[in-house]
């Protein structure tokens, strides 16, 4: 790759993009513990970093966006 001369893109290296990431595969792992400070250390940030993040992202805190996720999974369960 060093010899391809390739450009970085630095939207895929940022750190909103490794909560993107998270947020996404926590989905996958709804039935865990989480909270604020086990969600932020998984992407090697402080809680107040990854809150801001998460927030630009979703809309919600992170422990709502999980709330809110879980609930989706249960109906979906239901049905």
């Amino acid at each position: 790759l060093r010899r391809r001369n390739l450009p970085l893109d630095a939207s895929l290296s940022s750190t909103q993009r490794t909560v993107e990431l998270f947020l996404g595969d926590a989905c996958d792992h709804l039935d865990r513990p989480w909270d604020l400070r086990t969600m932020a250390r998984q992407c090697g940030l402080g809680p107040t970093r990854f809150a801001h993040h998460c927030r630009r992202i979703t809309g919600m805190t992170p422990l709502g966006y999980l709330a809110a996720r879980r609930v989706e999974r249960a109906a979906r369960l239901l049905v």
